[in-house]
C-alpha cells in the first residue's frame, strides 16, 4: 500500500499507528510518524485532529 493509502487509514479508521503502519508496509510506528511530519509537517495525532 502507498502513503496515500495509510494518510487514508488514518483519517478513516481508529486503528493504532501501529496497525496502520503495518498494513502500509512501514517497519514500525516511528517510521510512519516520521514520514507523516515530513509529509504534512505535523505528527499524526495532530494531523488526525485538523482533518476531522
Amino acid at each position: 500500500m502507498s502513503f496515500l493509502t495509510g494518510r487514508r487509514l488514518a483519517l478513516a479508521t481508529d486503528d493504532t499507528l501501529e496497525g496502520i503502519a503495518g498494513g502500509v508496509g512501514h517497519g514500525s510506528a516511528s517510521v510512519a510518524s516520521d514520514t507523516c511530519k515530513r509529509a504534512y509537517v505535523l505528527n499524526p495525532q495532530e494531523h488526525r485532529t485538523r482533518a476531522a
